[in-house]
């Protein structure tokens, strides 16, 4: 391998070890003395159950339980709620093998998705800090059957996502049928080469998030908006959609954004009766219209179609960031 100019080094500490140390040995420190104290098992049958020497449990018993890590603290009432019905299960022979792998990495996913483990993680590698890190938020077996292309639209959409996800003020921006943000293939045809949020950004507990994680083939307005845009200039391969409000378009326009419309009421009825076919339509009549490419288009809607803003560019990650930048002006403007 070859020295790169400006990249981080790479540092061989995975998450998985992060995990095993910071949170798996804790778990089953814990485990050892809820089925010894509570229950009443042996030392012999807890190592029985362990896979491990009866030595070592009583190792674990003697210690105390102490969090290492200051970030999951926040989780010990969780952490304890799980360990009291896992030991229950076992000590009742209700939890077999396969349930009980289940349960404790169902859990230890949900902390390294951007939860105490991720964060344990950034912190000992100081380099993640620096990027919006979504190698945990994938399903590794399924991307071994992608694409190089395709992993990097996937990558890039999980950013935006996670982009989206951790500012406050995009909220402002969620229209009632859910934002998504989407990014195409450089050669895309069809909503398969598109990748998007299957069921939207919405508004959960006043912070924006995603219903799922993205992946290609979401059947929306803003795929649609994407390939159509894509005919008149291929390198304009992502889209966010957000809602349509006036004080929103006139700082779209003192941020010296392109920007241009089509109205639904012009909508010829062989267009308006096919499902799908409205934003197409909407967005080749605006392009044309407007002469040039154009960063944003709104649509002043219709009876039962809600009124909508659609921010283009080149990457999802880059309409993400705009997106944001348009919030922030709108929040103090909303709430000044």
């Amino acid at each position: 391998m070859t020295k790169r100019d400006n990249v981080n080094p790479a540092v061989l500490r995975l998450p998985c070890e992060v995990a095993e140390k910071n949170f798996l040995s804790l778990l089953k420190l814990m485990l050892v003395k809820e089925l010894i104290k509570k229950h009443g098992m042996s030392q012999t049958k807890v190592a029985e159950i362990l896979g491990v020497t009866q030595p070592a449990i009583s190792m674990h018993f003697k210690s105390e339980n102490r969090v290492g890590a200051s970030e999951l603290m926040k989780y010990r009432d969780i952490i304890n709620d799980f360990i009291e019905k896992l030991a229950e299960g076992i000590a009742q022979n209700k939890a077999n093998q396969m349930e009980t792998m289940h349960e404790i990495c169902g859990l230890c996913i949900l902390f390294r998705r951007d939860g105490p483990i991720c964060k344990i993680h950034k912190a000992t590698v100081p380099s993640l800090g620096n990027e919006l890190c979504s190698f945990c938020l994938t399903d590794l077996a399924s991307e071994k059957r992608k694409t190089l292309e395709e992993l990097h639209v996937l990558d890039n959409v999980r950013k935006a996502v996670r982009l989206l996800e951790e500012n406050r003020e995009f909220v402002s921006l969620i229209p009632e049928i859910g934002s998504n943000v989407a990014m195409a293939k450089e050669d895309a045809s069809t909503v398969n080469d598109v990748a998007g949020v299957q069921g939207k950004i919405h508004i959960v507990g006043n912070m924006p998030k995603a219903a799922s994680e993205p992946e290609f083939g979401e059947h929306d307005h803003l795929t649609n908006a994407i390939l159509t845009m894509m005919k008149y200039k291929k390198s304009v391969r992502a889209a966010i959609n957000v809602r349509f409000d006036w004080p929103i378009l006139d700082i779209c326009k003192a941020m010296k954004l392109k920007t241009t419309f089509f109205d639904r009421k012009e909508e010829p009825p062989e267009i308006k009766n096919v499902d799908g076919k409205t934003i197409p339509w909407g967005i080749s009549k605006s392009v044309e219209k407007f002469g040039k490419i154009p960063d944003v288009i709104y649509d002043f809607g219709d009876v039962g179609k809600e009124p909508m803003l659609f921010i283009f560019g080149e990457t999802a990650y880059d309409v993400a960031n705009l997106a944001i930048d348009i919030a922030k002006k709108y929040y103090k403007v909303a709430t000044g």
